[in-house]
């Protein structure tokens, strides 16, 4: 949390924030396992755009996202969500997301997102009329 705490304090303007194990340049957040203590601080970038969360341990999302309010890129690919319905319900509450990289392995999981997101523009980084699994 020290990592991100001076970052804010160093560049609150930030636009993008990594926090996974390969490109993180806040080392402490490799591997995260829940994003409910870092959620406050992360609100507090208040022109947070872009949001990098692939590649750790997450199991479920915070129930309300809401105060990400620029945010409108979120990648979560690579992390052991348990139940991708929660997931879905939690991305419900990002008002400007338009870009989602996640883990989808069947058209159900897919059409789910689709169904609980329809303002989303692109899913993994195709437009949505273009995705399949």
């Amino acid at each position: 949390m020290d990592d991100l705490q001076l970052l804010l304090s160093a560049d609150p303007d930030t636009t993008e924030i990594q926090l996974n194990e390969r490109y993180s340049l806040i080392t402490s957040y490799s591997e995260l396992e829940e994003i409910n203590t870092i959620l406050p601080i992360l609100s507090d970038f208040v022109n947070l755009q872009i949001l990098d969360l692939s590649d750790n341990e997450l199991k479920s999302l915070p129930l309300d996202l809401s105060s990400l309010t620029c945010l409108h890129s979120l990648d979560i690919t690579n992390n052991p969500f348990e139940s991708l319905v929660e997931v879905a319900s939690s991305l419900q509450t990002l008002p400007l997301l338009r870009s989602l990289s996640i883990n989808l392995q069947t058209n159900e999981e897919v059409e789910l997102i689709l169904t609980s997101l329809p303002k989303l523009e692109l899913l993994n980084g195709q437009g949505i009329f273009l995705v399949k699994v």
